[in-house]
């Protein structure tokens, strides 16, 4: 997949108009994601008994992509995923997504499902829910705590919530605009919050839209949801006016649609294919890395997709000492206890 998404992104660069600053043509490249670097020797072959038990959390653009990696490794079934998303399949991820086709939105299929369908021979549990969902079964033994996982989300607050989840490993890959970038918390490492400071969040872009609409941010945030009449009744009457003419589409593209993206064209977008297929190779590959016991790489990494992997900026991040992790590592050790001692039983 990297190599294709690598590929994909040099078209890119050829057939669209990009300036040439913000890109640079590779003509030879030699890069491993998961020795995170151009010799492609370091990482040993794989174990013919790799069964991790996963979640994932955040089934987007990125987590299509990770599912469909995974669903290459051969697996008898020892191999668990707890699949974790609140959305349907929808007509605005046939572009972006690396699972589905037109059938999939007819069927208004559960992302959860799509993914299971992608990890074939592993054992599935999906959850049609947020983090949140999943964190209250969890610690009610109705769902497996996953010691590692991975996270394909899109907002800062939303990867709190995963981080909250306080797996052995969480593996969070990332993407803005054409930006790839993973965050690797161990379990005594710095935190999601030591890496992405709440000062860093701000409000979220499901916020600024809610604010923007006049309407609830938990809807907002169910982009494929399609603004109804009943969503209409508690606005105010100049809301409800300039709502109106949209009933009837998805709550995601009603940025564009009222003009929230500060033009008329058809801007608003997630990132294209290959860069987020280039952000799932990364998380994966640092899966793999875990699985071989490679020591010694960064925890933060990041690039430009229209740059190329070989300007990677890599980065050994530590802990913040005013940070929740360090303040309550008591509390969250104990947690991680009482989550371990449930999934065992």
């Amino acid at each position: 997949m990297l190599t294709s998404a690598l590929l994909a992104g040099e078209s890119f660069k050829h057939v669209v108009p990009i300036r040439p600053a913000r890109r640079q043509l590779i003509t030879d490249l030699s890069f491993c994601p998961v020795s995170l670097s151009a010799d492609l020797t370091l990482a040993p072959e794989m174990p013919p008994d790799f069964a991790p038990h996963l979640g994932l959390i955040g089934l987007g653009a990125v987590g299509s992509a990770q599912a469909r990696i995974l669903g290459g490794f051969a697996s008898d079934r020892l191999a668990r995923a707890l699949l974790v998303d609140p959305q349907l399949y929808a007509l605005e991820n046939l572009g972006t997504y690396s699972l589905g086709g037109y059938r999939y939105v007819e069927l208004e299929t559960r992302k959860v499902d799509l993914a299971a369908a992608a990890l074939c021979g592993w054992t599935c549990v999906p959850l049609a829910g947020t983090a949140e969902d999943a964190l209250g079964r969890i610690d009610a033994g109705s769902l497996p705590w996953p010691t590692t996982v991975l996270s394909g989300l899109d907002s800062i607050p939303a990867r709190y919530a995963a981080q909250a989840i306080w797996p052995s490993r969480l593996i969070d890959a990332a993407t803005g605009d054409t930006a790839v970038g993973l965050h690797d918390v161990e379990r005594d490492g710095p935190c999601l919050r030591c890496m992405l400071p709440p000062g860093l969040a701000g409000e979220s872009a499901a916020g600024k839209l809610a604010r923007e609409l006049g309407l609830p941010v938990e809807l907002v945030m169910q982009g494929s949801h399609r603004l109804d009449e009943a969503d209409l009744e508690l606005l105010t009457p100049g809301a409800r006016e300039q709502l109106r003419p949209h009933v009837g589409r998805p709550i995601c593209g009603l940025a564009d649609a009222i003009g929230l993206t500060g033009d008329g064209g058809e801007t608003y977008r997630p990132s294209v294919p290959f860069v987020s297929q280039q952000a799932a190779c990364l998380g994966v590959g640092r899966l793999i890395a875990a699985e071989l016991g490679l020591s010694g790489l960064p925890n933060f990494v990041q690039y430009d997709a229209l740059i190329g992997p070989q300007s990677m900026t890599r980065q050994r991040r530590a802990v913040r000492p005013n940070c929740y992790c360090q303040q309550r590592a008591a509390t969250i050790g104990a947690v991680r206890a009482s989550r371990s001692r449930l999934r065992a039983a």
